[in-house]
């Protein structure tokens, strides 16, 4: 695998439109390690699963975000950024 380039700013938005309700899975690649952070604990949850079907096994647990709200998912090995920016969530839980 390829190793995460930092972000040309701080932090890069990915936005899944409607697929999340209109929220956004907010990856920032600028930060060590890198983090991604959603409203939805279970969102959060499901990206967790699947980046460990997916062969990264160095991620932390979501844990919630205590200066931002919402959750938050450290990942700890180098990761194509494609392969994290490709994931859509099954459904969206509350």
């Amino acid at each position: 695998m390829q190793a995460i380039s930092p972000a040309t700013s701080s932090v890069e938005l990915t936005d899944w439109g409607e697929c999340l309700t209109g929220q956004q899975l907010e990856f920032d690649w600028a930060h060590e390690p890198p983090f991604v952070r959603h409203r939805s604990q279970g969102v959060v949850e499901q990206f967790f699963i699947w980046l460990g079907e997916n062969g990264v096994a160095r991620r932390s647990i979501p844990i919630p975000d205590r200066v931002g709200g919402g959750w938050i998912l450290f990942i700890y090995q180098p990761v194509e950024k494609s392969l994290l920016e490709a994931w859509r969530p099954s459904i969206e839980e509350e």
